[in-house]
């Protein structure tokens, strides 16, 4: 499979699990294209004073890649 980058849909999500701010993400792959085997797999943009809520990860797991800046988890 291959995407384009302008081929894909950048969403916007405001206060993201009670969190501060916006952050912008890009689907890479949608679930049912990897088989229904991960619910989301995305590049992120978290601009710098944002953050994501706490929330758990009970049934599943979460994985970062820092492509640039630093960030706190």
């Amino acid at each position: 499979m291959v995407r384009l980058a302008k081929e894909m849909t950048i969403q916007e999500r405001e206060n993201v699990a009670n969190g501060n701010g916006k952050l912008y993400s890009r689907h890479l792959f949608f679930p049912e294209e990897m088989h229904n085997k991960m619910k989301m797999c995305a590049h992120i943009v978290l601009p710098k004073g944002n953050n994501i809520g706490y929330h758990a990860h009970s049934e599943d797991a979460e994985l970062y890649c820092i492509l640039r800046g630093e960030a706190t988890v």
